[in-house]
């Protein structure tokens, strides 16, 4: 049986959302000066509630079955420790998702300290933590590499909607190289669509 393109598409954008959300806990809204910020909100109406982002990143036009979907906006809200870190999923200019990563923290990245040295120990690199979170414990990577890689859909997308069969979807899988010098040995944190999924341990360090 074949079924109708706008279902299809349906069920892929909602398969799609799975992949993009990773381990963060959903959520329906949220507050920023008052007002909610909510699914279907302009770009431009959260900015100016909520102020510039934490961090923006981009992700690649996905595609299953060989329909293509719009590429995708993150950006993440720390308002500190008291409160949620909110990550906004963006298509085509509106909040399509929206989640948290865990309380927020006091942000040391545009410290002149934080450039300076790498903060973390090479243990603090773990599966399960966002983008956001590695550039906040251990700064910039000292290398970087992004590659858009096709994967399974989750068993829970292919469980829900068995009429996908075999799909796969494409992600954006990206490796970051830390070097912590010549008394560790080099990690590369593996990504996909902004949460780590693997620790590469490498050879020795180098430099001081």
């Amino acid at each position: 049986m074949v079924m109708p393109r706008n279902s299809l598409c349906r069920i892929i954008a909602v398969a799609s959302l799975w992949v993009l959300a990773g381990t963060s806990t959903a959520a329906d809204s949220f507050r920023c000066d008052g007002q909610i910020i909510e699914t279907g909100d302009r770009a431009l109406r959260v900015e100016t509630l909520c102020g510039p982002p934490s961090l923006v990143e981009n992700r690649p036009v996905s595609s299953v079955y060989g329909y293509a979907h719009d590429g995708t906006q993150t950006w993440t809200y720390n308002f500190g420790p008291r409160k949620l870190v909110r990550v906004l999923t963006f298509r085509n200019g509106r909040v399509a998702d929206i989640a948290s990563d865990g309380y927020g923290f006091v942000e040391q990245r545009d410290s002149r300290a934080a450039q300076s040295k790498k903060r973390c120990n090479p243990y603090d690199l773990t599966a399960g933590l966002s983008s956001y979170r590695v550039l906040e414990l251990c700064g910039p990577p000292d290398d970087r590499q992004q590659i858009n890689v096709f994967v399974p859909l989750s068993k829970q997308a292919q469980a829900a909607y068995p009429h996908l069969g075999k799909a796969r979807q494409r992600i954006q899988r990206e490796h970051w190289l830390y070097n912590f010098g010549s008394d560790h040995l080099l990690r590369t944190v593996v990504l996909e669509n902004g949460r780590v999924v693997d620790v590469d341990v490498g050879e020795r360090g180098f430099g001081p």
